[in-house]
């Protein structure tokens, strides 16, 4: 097994160098997929269960009540990687690497691709594992290996914050979380998604977007997952597999929804049919009237009206929280703080300027701004307390502790700078009376 490994290493290093550094820059119109073109193997479009084009579907999987999997939901964007060299978003091709032998440092969302290139090396090895292990026979001059995954971000794909504390859990910037693959086979078409449906389990096939040919995908998921881990790639979280109205009435995921610990789950089963739950973010004359309408269709039986009691008990929680910023109301808590302490704040940064020039000055500034920007938060939160659904909403309130922060800081340097003009004119002025 060792020299087994050892080999595909040394291919896949040779590989990689051939491809990146020995090879010229290719015309774009010389390329199959050349930068800014359509992607024509994207992932299945995914439909939420609170919503009204997935009510059939969401009752059909009620009545049959499969076993699903299901995975969390990262908050970061969609973007696809292939075998071939290129990287695309959800709908076009970002880079290339025979295009442009400086592909790293493109930015998609203010990343740079830098951290995808080790994963082109791990599509090559996982490829030759799925030879080894099952027989695929797959020949990727020929045939070609699709990654979906979630592209982090600083913050999420909605705020510039780690509402989700995805750097503690390890989810790095930049970096790609594997949900789904993808196989388009040139020769041998039926054989291959037999093993497919043997070894990857949950598959689906789809026209390609020229209508040019068919590609697989399949979720993430318990079968398959054993063969990303073996060769090294990342993938998103798998939180369990249970009959579906189990999984939907689970206070464990309801309570991580409700609370927002997370932005979603996605539910996969058999057939590779898929679903993503997410918290709505608030209430509006629409929803409610869908939710009554969702009421009305899933009332025929006992498990239609818990999984539905689930879905509004989670959708009409969503009041407890406020999702967007008041900011003419913390504009005025901003200013009723800063005129209530600015006699004191400029004390104390006046005494410290003072002391500058002495043996004994230790004053670290930016402790000072950072103890007493936490006062100002914990004042001025204070003052929403009749609003206290503003603190809930863990978006919210780091949006309201920037924007205090920021306004906090504007404060003290705009201060220090007039304070260092004034004081150079004062001594200017001394000078020429002298």
């Amino acid at each position: 097994m060792s020299q087994f490994l050892i080999c595909v290493s040394i291919s896949i290093i040779m590989h990689s160098l051939e491809l990146f550094e020995s090879e010229p820059e290719v015309p774009a119109c010389l390329l199959k997929t050349p930068e800014h073109s359509k992607l024509d193997y994207p992932y299945p479009k995914t439909e939420g269960v609170f919503s009204s084009n997935s009510v059939d579907e969401l009752k059909n999987a009620i009545d049959e009540n499969d076993f699903w999997t299901i995975t969390e939901k990262l908050d970061g964007s969609n973007v696809c990687m292939s075998s071939e060299g290129w990287i695309a978003s959800r709908n076009q091709i970002i880079a290339n690497f025979a295009q442009s032998k400086n592909w790293r440092m493109k930015k998609f969302n203010k990343q740079t691709l830098e951290h995808l290139a080790p994963l082109y090396d791990k599509i090559h090895q996982l490829s030759t594992i799925l030879n080894n292990e099952c027989d695929f026979e797959l020949n990727l001059e020929e045939d070609q290996i699709l990654l979906y995954g979630e592209f982090m971000l600083e913050g999420t794909a909605v705020s510039k914050h780690d509402i989700y504390n995805y750097k503690l859990q390890k989810y790095k910037p930049g970096h790609l979380f594997v949900f789904g693959i993808g196989f388009v086979f040139k020769t041998d078409i039926e054989k291959k998604e037999k093993l497919l449906e043997t070894h990857f389990g949950h598959v689906r096939s789809f026209p390609s977007l020229t209508q040019a040919t068919t590609y697989f995908v399949c979720p993430v998921n318990y079968l398959n997952k054993f063969f990303f881990d073996f060769a090294k790639i990342p993938t998103v979280p798998i939180c369990g597999r249970d009959e579906f109205n189990t999984l939907m009435t689970n206070e464990l995921f309801i309570g991580q929804l409700k609370h927002r610990y997370l932005e979603g789950f996605v539910l996969t089963n058999s057939t590779n049919k898929i679903f993503k739950w997410k918290y709505q973010e608030s209430t509006c004359d629409y929803r409610n009237a869908f939710a009554q309408h969702l009421r009305k269709e899933l009332s025929h039986s006992q498990d239609q009206i818990n999984v539905c009691n689930s879905l509004l008990k989670l959708y009409y929680f969503s009041n407890n929280y406020i999702n967007s910023l008041d900011l003419p109301q913390l504009d005025v808590f901003l200013n009723t703080f800063l005129n209530k302490h600015a006699k004191k704040i400029a004390t104390v940064l006046v005494e410290n300027e003072i002391q500058k020039s002495t043996d004994s000055y230790n004053w670290d500034l930016k402790d000072y701004i950072q103890r007493l920007n936490k006062y100002a938060q914990t004042e001025i939160f204070q003052c929403f307390f009749n609003k206290v659904q503003y603190l809930l909403d863990k978006k919210i309130s780091l949006e309201y502790g920037f924007l205090i922060s920021q306004k906090i800081n504007e404060f003290v340097y705009d201060f220090l700078s007039d304070y260092e003009m004034n004081h150079q004119m004062s001594l200017l002025s001394i000078s020429n009376s002298d």
